[in-house]
């Protein structure tokens, strides 16, 4: 059988369903095969701690599946070179991840630093909107929703006026020294809702 994790990213086991489903089969013994075939070092994940990799690898061949490299130039039949190879591999993978995430985090910083939204969902009471490269809005941005265009970027605006109107209720019965846990008693007492939700302290928290 076939283990995929496509588009996931390698830096942790949480979202690999593929390699959890594939390791679970090998630990309760249900694997119905003798070899486990992957491309490269690599594939296994681009752990930060790259003993976590070998790690797996080990799992599968403690339950006597030998595990195959298609993209590699070794064996992986057990010799020092081999070895030394494979930890080399795994370095380099985990210090790309490293690089990636300095990357990634100075580029979120910089479209932050110039005003746009970067990351999840807009919170309550604003909504989402996608701008071009120049600045210029385009579109509302539904749940869930990503922008067309790589180049395109995405701003905040305000929401419905009735969720602008709970935002600045909010506040003004935090200043006048109401706690979250009164204020969200507040809004369930009023039937307004939070995404079709009970309003929670934890969310006038946030």
């Amino acid at each position: 059988r076939s283990y995929e994790d496509v588009g996931e990213s390698g830096l942790s086991l949480k979202d690999r369903r593929g390699l959890r489903d594939l390791l679970a089969d090998v630990l309760a013994g249900k694997a119905v095969y003798k070899k486990i075939i992957v491309l490269d070092v690599s594939r296994w994940g681009r752990f930060l701690d790259a003993d976590e990799a070998a790690h797996y690898e080990f799992v599968c061949r403690n339950a006597g599946i030998n595990v195959l490299y298609c993209a590699e130039e070794f064996d992986n039949e057990g010799t020092e070179i081999d070895y030394l190879a494979k930890v080399l591999k795994r370095t380099a993978a985990a210090e790309y991840s490293r690089e990636l995430s300095i990357k990634n985090f100075e580029n979120h910083k910089f479209y932050v630093q110039l005003g746009y939204h970067v990351g999840g969902q807009s919170g309550y009471g604003f909504r989402r909107m996608s701008v071009s490269a120049d600045g210029v809005p385009k579109r509302i941005l539904l749940p869930g929703e990503t922008k067309e265009i790589m180049s395109d970027r995405v701003t905040l605006v305000h929401g419905p006026e009735e969720e602008v109107r709970c935002v600045r209720m909010i506040f003004d019965m935090g200043s006048r020294g109401n706690g979250c846990t009164a204020i969200a008693r507040h809004l369930n007492r009023l039937g307004i809702k939070n995404a079709g939700r009970t309003w929670k302290n934890w969310m006038i928290d946030e």
